[in-house]
């Protein structure tokens, strides 16, 4: 899977997990190689270790939250001189039940888009 882009879904659900699953092992066009982490904790060691294209998150994670996520990668990102400033613009996808306004806005200022 040379052209394979890497997704990290960070979800306390395992449901949802697998339903993000399905959706793209469903795409024709791309392949994904899919990684998985339940806690905030675990999806920042698998986002510092294998750099994925694109992050889907749970803003209401266990421990710290999908908030707490974001600003550890931002934090990383910003610390890292070797990084292109380009890959401060990482692919972030946010996934809530929430209808508070503030988590959005708070989000979107860490670099993901809220849905």
């Amino acid at each position: 899977m040379s052209n394979a882009k890497t997704i990290l879904i960070v979800d306390d659900s395992e449901s949802d997990r697998l339903l993000c699953r399905r959706h793209l092992k469903d795409d024709p066009q791309i392949k994904y190689l899919i990684l998985e982490a339940s806690t905030a904790q675990a999806g920042l060691e698998l986002w510092q270790s294998q750099n994925p294209d694109v992050v889907i998150v749970d803003l209401n994670l266990p421990g710290d939250s999908g908030l707490d996520l974001l600003e550890a990668i931002r934090e990383n990102l910003e610390a890292d001189s070797d990084r292109a400033m380009s890959d401060l613009k990482l692919p972030i996808i946010i996934l809530t039940g929430s209808e508070d306004v503030r988590d959005a806005v708070v989000s979107m200022r860490l670099g993901g888009a809220s849905h």
